[in-house]
């Protein structure tokens, strides 16, 4: 039968409409174009296959057995870290001399908590914003040192005009964040965070 595309143009839709009614939340203009755009940057979508039915024959068997059809899931790769990378070359915008590009990044963390780690946090500017910072200071290894953190938030915030955020303010960001998978400390150095990248989400 073949890949059930109807399922993938579906799960597209899906993500788009999570996406675009927290970028509405932010004030965003025309949040469904620029969720469309998000989706496109972050979120991998692959058809679940359905294969066609099967029917054998045995020798002395007193009939045929059939074999009947089975579904191989589909899966969404959300990539994190391409969307931050493609907001940073300016592929993607947000509308405004003054916007911060981070507000993007609020419809991925939340789309990332609705369908990998299910936690329903109330993800805001706040958690957007800390993300973008340790992306844009990124090691090579993908690591930040965490007592870094909050100077590089609120360098981030202050070249949009944004106020800085409190060290309480970005602790509690933190934590949400490794509580969602997005980063986690760094096994061989309990000082840095590791950045996580991309999730594998499976779906019927």
């Amino acid at each position: 039968m073949g890949y059930e595309t109807d399922k993938a143009d579906q799960k597209r839709q899906d993500l788009e409409a999570i996406i675009a009614g927290s970028l509405r939340e932010s004030g965003i203009d025309d949040p469904a174009l620029l969720a469309d755009r998000v989706v496109q940057r972050f979120a991998d979508v692959t058809a679940p296959y359905r294969e066609p039915q099967r029917f054998e024959f045995m020798r002395l068997s007193p009939g045929g057995v059939g074999g009947g059809s089975t579904t191989k899931p589909g899966n969404v790769v959300l990539n994190l870290g391409k969307l931050v990378r493609a907001i940073a070359s300016g592929i993607l915008t947000v509308a405004g001399a003054v916007a911060a590009p981070w507000l993007l990044v609020i419809g991925a963390l939340v789309t990332w908590d609705a369908l990998w780690s299910c936690l329903n946090l109330k993800l805001t500017e706040d958690h957007a914003c800390v993300v973008w910072a340790l992306w844009k200071n990124r090691d090579d290894n993908d690591t930040f040192l965490k007592s870094d953190t909050l100077d590089a938030v609120n360098r981030e915030r202050a070249a949009f005009g944004k106020q800085p955020l409190s060290a309480m303010e970005v602790d509690r960001a933190l934590s949400d964040l490794s509580r969602m998978g997005c980063i986690e400390q760094t096994a061989s150095d309990p000082q840095r965070w590791w950045l996580r990248e991309w999730v594998r989400i499976t779906y019927g």
